[in-house]
């Protein structure tokens, strides 16, 4: 690759990449759909975490909370993360990281427990899972 030697071919080049960043942003926004869900039917553990956000952005604390009550503890643990990463501290990285993978994981079984309470198969539907489910021949 070449360096960039003219501010013009800097400036084209950072335009490029803003365009294309916008238009990833609308693709996640506005088309993309959670992987986890298409496959499984379910929703994954971080469901509502863009929702709780576009919330608190928008200073609904309490509507934020609904969404996802692990967002605001999330960006703490990301910003202990950078700082113990920064400080080479790797242990109390790791304990940061595994206490926020529990607390997501117990999260989201408490609310597939509540909320999903009378899951059956027939949920499955449309999801990739539910289409390999209905493959699979059943006893009459």
């Amino acid at each position: 690759m070449t360096p960039l030697n003219t501010a013009a071919e800097r400036k084209r080049k950072t335009v490029l990449q803003t365009a294309a960043g916008l238009f990833f942003c609308f693709l996640l926004f506005r088309i993309w759909k959670c992987p986890f869900r298409l496959i499984f039917g379910i929703p994954c553990p971080g469901c509502g975490m863009s929702r709780a956000l576009l919330a608190l952005v928008h200073g609904d604390l309490k509507a934020s909370l609904s969404f996802h009550p692990l967002l605001i503890p999330t960006a703490l643990c990301l910003m202990l993360g950078v700082v113990f990463w920064k400080k080479n501290s790797r242990k109390a990285y790791r304990a940061v990281l595994y206490i926020w993978i529990a607390a997501m994981i117990i999260l989201w079984l408490i609310r597939l427990v509540i909320f999903f309470e009378t899951f059956t198969l027939s949920d499955l539907n449309g999801s990739l899972l539910g289409i390999l489910v209905s493959y699979i021949p059943m006893p009459l």
